[in-house]
């Protein structure tokens, strides 16, 4: 889940251009992915449940965390002419917390296509920075909660020092969320919160996850259920860098 909580969102900003339709890209596992987020629309109707303060093994959270950190792109999507080249980075912070695995997160706009230069600067004007708290809910089922960043400008560029995040910069939670572990490696879930943005009345978010790709899709509803902002049709596509295509 990425969207949530955020200022703004490459889908609604940049070329006044709207996430649209499926993505002609050569990958098998991308089909698959955006067809299973296409399958999940009720995963989130219902709030979920908290972790149960009794001791649960910390293992699920830990190994959903570190697939979940580390630098992701979205360069090979941005040749579509609908998505915007977006880098992603997620570090881990406060590891000396016992309240569960603790993760920040900042999305940049390099520019409108990763086949031309990264516009200057783009890496350190973030849309997007959220604190993350992850819990294990049982053995294969994640509990998140998104936190909103304050300090904007304290917090931007965390990712560089982990270490020197500071408890200050971080608000209030701003939306829980599940991820499922489907098999090893693989991950689906979502959340459905509040949003005022553009006259929604609630968010939709619907992530997948594998060791080396990930999927967030994340869309605006009115009090009617209609759609008033996002991709209709599939979300951000994202792989880790330095993995290969």
């Amino acid at each position: 889940m990425t969207g949530l909580g955020s200022a703004a969102h490459p889908c609604r900003i940049g070329r006044a251009r709207w996430c649209g339709t499926e993505v002609a890209l050569s990958s098998i596992v991308v089909t698959v992915l955006l067809s299973v987020l296409a399958t999940t629309s009720s995963l989130a109707q219902t709030p979920p449940p908290r972790p149960d303060p009794a001791p649960v093994s910390m293992a699920i959270a830990e190994s959903f965390a570190a697939q979940m950190a580390g630098s992701w792109t979205s360069a090979v999507q941005s040749a579509h002419p609908v998505y915007d080249w977006v880098e992603s980075e997620v570090v881990r912070i406060w590891p000396e917390r016992t309240d569960g695995i603790w993760l920040y997160q900042e999305n940049a706009i390099l520019g409108p296509d990763a086949a031309a230069p990264s516009e200057p600067g783009s890496k350190d004007r973030p849309y997007f920075q959220v604190v993350i708290q992850v819990q294990p809910l049982d053995a294969h089922t994640i509990y998140t909660t998104t936190w909103r960043v304050l300090d904007r400008a304290g917090a931007r560029g965390g990712w560089r020092n982990p270490a020197g995040f500071q408890r200050a910069w971080m608000g209030d939670p701003s939306c829980p969320g599940v991820m499922r572990q489907v098999a090893s490696g693989y991950w689906e879930g979502g959340a459905e919160c509040p949003n005022s943005w553009r006259g929604a009345t609630r968010v939709l978010s619907r992530s997948v996850r594998t060791p080396d790709t990930y999927v967030n899709w994340d869309r605006g509803l009115d009090g009617a259920g209609n759609h008033v902002w996002g991709p209709r049709d599939g979300g951000y596509v994202f792989t880790r860098k330095g993995a290969g295509s």
